[in-house]
């Protein structure tokens, strides 16, 4: 095991890959080398992204299907998304227990193979996929990911492997983008779930991944504006972080375009007499974090 892994990290440092950072290659050894489904996490800035690129780029071995929550997502990620990959009508509500999702109609409902029908193509992907990667995985909501579970398992024929036996990467900041529920579907999702998120899915608590967190910030050099912006992001931000980043509003100037719509502002000088826009102004409200997301998601340590 020693020798291999020496060997999978001088191909790592072959390809340009900064072998610096420990927790990113764990990933990539993860991802590549084992069937074991991750989840990736870390603050804006820390390779997420750039993971997701550096794994398609250098597997060779697994196949690999690329998905997101949302078009913009899955453009950024050279993916598909959810819906049209999997053909998820997204004006439905799939519970868990829907009779639609089950292997043999009942009633006035089909079967999920009448609820699903894939093309020849789609459906050998869904049975030859060894490696399933779900960016911005924060946006998904909780249900959508149960319903990935079952619909791989019974489409596979491995009703009793978590997704079919898939392996999942699932690459994400709970404390960036939630996922968007309608108080009329919450209404229904609360019955089964304790919150929206993925991580309260039943098939993720079967799952059991690996969690690891990228520690390291490529975006920003100054010390002093990453910790600025990591208290932001945690809501623990005080007036003083405030009055900072408003002081560095006022030295750009928001043109308005419409109600509600700005130009990216670009700088004035300080004692403009022109006063940038509300949109220029930081609140005290800051981001809100769901504590859900602090108690469930640790860095991964250790070998896997």
């Amino acid at each position: 095991m020693t020798f291999l892994k020496a060997f999978f990290r001088q191909e790592f440092e072959a390809r340009g890959i900064d072998m610096s950072n420990e927790p990113f290659i764990q990933a990539l050894e993860i991802a590549l080398h084992t069937n074991k489904s991750l989840f990736l996490t870390g603050k804006a800035g820390t390779g997420k992204t750039t993971f997701l690129h550096t794994l398609r780029r250098i597997n060779s071995a697994k196949n690999m299907v690329v998905v997101a929550p949302t078009g913009v997502a899955a453009i950024n990620a050279k993916g598909k998304t959810i819906h049209s990959f999997f053909k998820v009508d997204p004006r439905q509500l799939f519970l868990p227990g829907d009779p639609r999702l089950q292997p043999k109609a009942s009633g006035n409902s089909g079967s999920i193979f009448d609820t699903f029908r894939y093309s020849k193509s789609r459906l050998n992907l869904i049975k030859n996929l060894d490696l399933l990667v779900i960016d911005e995985i924060s946006m998904v909501r909780v249900e959508l990911l149960d319903l990935l579970d079952q619909v791989l398992r019974l489409f596979r024929r491995k009703r009793h492997l978590p997704f079919g036996g898939v392996q999942l990467v699932l690459i994400g900041d709970p404390f960036q983008l939630p996922p968007v529920v309608r108080e009329n579907d919450w209404s229904l999702l609360s019955t089964h779930y304790e919150t929206r998120f993925f991580f309260s899915a039943h098939s993720f608590q079967q799952l059991q991944p690996y969690h690891i967190a990228l520690q390291k910030i490529y975006r920003q050099k100054d010390e002093k504006f990453k910790d600025l912006l990591n208290r932001i992001r945690e809501s623990r931000h005080s007036q003083e972080d405030i009055e900072f980043l408003n002081r560095r509003a006022a030295a750009y100037r928001f043109e308005t375009v419409g109600p509600g719509i700005h130009h990216a502002g670009y700088p004035q000088p300080l004692d403009s007499p022109n006063q940038p826009t509300k949109a220029g102004h930081a609140r005290k409200s800051g981001a809100h974090v769901s504590g859900h997301a602090r108690r469930r998601f640790p860095a991964f340590h250790g070998p896997f």
